[in-house]
């Protein structure tokens, strides 16, 4: 979990200093263009998401082992 937290840390601090304007999207052009922000702040919410999951995963398998080796 600590992991997850430095990585968390890094890339908010990291966000913290990109402060790009959103480029125009081309009105001759479908979808839509992400800024380094928009991403960053993407790949933390991943993140979290995935940290949880790991942790969920891992107290699920401690909760089991203990009870099923008593």
């Amino acid at each position: 979990m600590c992991s997850h937290l430095i990585a968390i840390g890094y890339l908010q601090e990291s966000n913290d200093f990109i402060n790009k304007p959103k480029r125009e999207v081309d009105p001759n052009r479908k979808g839509h263009f992400l800024t380094s922000k928009e991403l960053i702040n993407s790949a933390i919410e991943s993140y979290r998401i995935l940290a949880d999951a790991i942790d969920k995963l891992t107290l699920e398998s401690l909760y089991k082992s203990k009870y099923l080796a008593s």
